[in-house]
């Protein structure tokens, strides 16, 4: 369901609906045993924050 919902973002630009997606992503797979996986999830969720709060910093 959240993998449909982040394919349905695609050519979108809601980026924070997307890093949220992608959060809710991570958690999910890191409770079904992909820490791997649900690290680097978390670590792009991460820099798209960082990239919306640079965005909105400056307008």
């Amino acid at each position: 369901m959240i993998r449909f919902a982040l394919e349905n973002e695609r050519g979108f630009s809601n980026y924070l609906k997307v890093a949220l997606l992608l959060e809710q992503f991570a958690w999910i797979t890191a409770a079904r045993g992909g820490h791997q996986r649900a690290g680097w999830l978390l670590g792009a969720t991460r820099a798209l924050r960082l990239h919306l709060r640079v965005r909105n910093a400056h307008g």
